[in-house]
């Protein structure tokens, strides 16, 4: 059964660790640490973090050899990947005949395997598990990713790293033993091509000063901000990051509310949400992107990787990306709370310090800035007018309420939270949470993704809208949505805040607990 969407608490915190100093007014994110006796685990704050890490290496001319190991745990793919150029790649066959016969997966995170004597260690960037330099310029990588992973698609995006294409051929990809598949691939066509005498071995194609390698697309120079929010699964993690200029980072705090806050997981553990109207979606620059978009110059990534990522070390990389120390922490740079089982965090960083050029005006009006009593507020470029800067100032409605005994209150008004309620109704239990925001609250997109979520998309949310009285006559929307299954019922006002009610429960009792659920709210005072 689907998971309905998190609850609009979810919303709520996301606005409260979201601040104004940053935002009232698909990228390689995680980073492996390999504790194998045989590698030295990297330290992932030892300097500035690499500005376009990727398990990838970069598209080099030269490359015309890619030979590689793809091997299956349950838990896992793992990756043993060798490319440069052709006559270098050659003579590396046998090492990746030596690191196929001693390489134990039997570890769970872990893995272990004799180095090739002509393998010279090097730091590894965020996705790798491990990475070394050998002669004639030839990169090699150890990585992983969640169990599953296209065995065809990954060596069709291979061959078009050393100018070849189509599917993969059975000389090309061949099965060595149950779930381990050796890779093959030479470009004759590149057969006397040699690495550059500029490329040395010891150089990491991840280096700090190393262009945009294929895994992240290439950002604004004036980008000085990210804002990112990192799902915590048992089954996986997902990583949502918005980097570009903080003028536009900002304005798009509003989507990723509405991401997050209306966002679910299918029975299979595949995520949905909803797409922001501004948000175009483009190509992703790499494999390990779920979606890709942009809107303006914020580059808009989504990817899932495997459980228990180091959050701190992702952090820390992308502090890199913007120009700021890794070592030093910030105060509340990352926030995060559990919703249902899951964790999610909140991150956002801002390089103040960073000179940038002005950017151009994002597609969504900034928040007005807060001024003084004394200032006129015609004078406010931000203010559309004195009406405008009054509302900002005006004083949030109270909520009084009184419910029948049927309700129960699990918890008391609480900052941005009025309460939570729980009621049965024989055999069935419903939810109902009550939260409160200041100013308009959108509900078209979290009405089409409920309606998704429970079967019923393409639904026009207006067939279903009923207006509503409180007592002190006051309109309220209500919408009910139900299958044969889950019952969602949801009430909202809007004043100078927004004031939702929203319950959740079995569709067994649904129309008693509909007929409770107006009760409730029709009992609504908001003064």
């Amino acid at each position: 059964m689907k998971n309905l969407i998190y609850t609009i608490s979810a919303i709520v915190v996301i606005l409260i660790v979201i601040s104004p100093k940053l935002f009232t007014s698909k990228d390689q994110i995680t980073t492996y640490i390999e504790t194998d006796q045989n590698l030295d685990a990297p330290k992932a704050n030892a300097s500035a973090a690499p500005r376009a890490p990727s398990m990838m290496s970069q598209a080099k001319a030269e490359n015309g050899g890619l030979i590689a190991l793809i091997a299956n745990t349950p838990k896992y793919t793992w990756f043993v990947k060798i490319i440069g150029p052709y006559q270098a790649v050659k003579k590396q066959v046998d090492n990746l005949d030596l690191v196929i016969k001693t390489l134990d997966l039997s570890h769970g995170d872990h893995l272990h395997y004799d180095i090739p004597k002509d393998w010279t260690k090097k730091q590894a960037s965020s996705m790798r598990v491990a990475s070394f330099d050998a002669p004639g310029g030839v990169d090699i990588s150890f990585s992983k990713l969640p169990a599953g992973q296209s065995l065809n698609a990954n060596v069709v995006r291979w061959k078009k790293q050393i100018g070849l294409s189509g599917d993969p051929t059975e000389e090309e990809l061949s099965e060595v033993k149950e779930n381990w598949h050796r890779v093959i691939l030479f470009n004759e066509d590149r057969k006397d091509m040699k690495a550059p005498k500029e490329s040395k071995s010891s150089q990491s194609p991840h280096s700090s000063s190393a262009p945009f390698a294929s895994g992240m697309a290439a950002v604004a120079d004036d980008a000085n901000s990210i804002m990112a929010a990192i799902i915590e699964r048992p089954d996986a993690t997902w990583f949502l990051k918005l980097i570009g200029p903080a003028q536009e980072v900002r304005v798009q705090a509003d989507n990723i509310i509405t991401v997050i806050g209306a966002h679910s997981f299918t029975a299979e553990g595949k995520l949905e949400y909803p797409v922001p109207t501004d948000w175009k979606e483009v190509p992703s620059s790499s494999s390990m992107r779920i979606a890709s978009y942009k809107t303006g110059k914020v580059d808009i990534s989504l990817i899932k990787l495997g459980p228990k990522q180091n959050i701190d070390a992702n952090v820390s990389r992308w502090k890199g990306q913007i120009g700021l120390d890794t070592q030093v922490k910030v105060e509340n740079e990352i926030k995060s709370f559990n919703i249902q089982g899951n964790t999610i965090h909140i991150v956002k960083l801002i390089n103040d310090n960073k000179k940038v050029e002005k950017a151009p005006e994002a597609p969504k009006a900034p928040v007005a800035k807060k001024v003084s009593e004394k200032e006129d507020c015609a004078n406010c470029e931000n203010c559309a007018s004195k009406d405008q800067h009054k509302s900002n100032e005006a004083k949030l409605e109270t909520l009084q309420l009184n419910p029948s005994d049927k309700w129960k209150q699990l918890s008391a008004a609480d900052g941005m939270s009025l309460g939570k309620y729980e009621m049965k109704l024989n055999d069935s239990t419903y939810g109902l949470s009550i939260t409160q925001m200041q100013g308009p609250m959108p509900m078209e997109r979290v009405y089409n993704m409920w309606f998704d979520q429970m079967g019923l998309k393409g639904q026009d949310p207006n067939d279903y809208i009923e207006k509503v009285k409180s007592s002190d006559n006051k309109d309220l929307d209500l919408i009910k949505i139900s299958n044969d299954k889950e019952i969602l019922i949801s009430a909202s006002f809007q004043g100078t805040s927004k004031i939702f009610f929203k319950v959740q429960g079995p569709a067994s009792q649904a129309e008693e607990a509909l007929s409770e659920f107006k009760s409730l709210i029709t009992s609504a005072r908001f003064e």
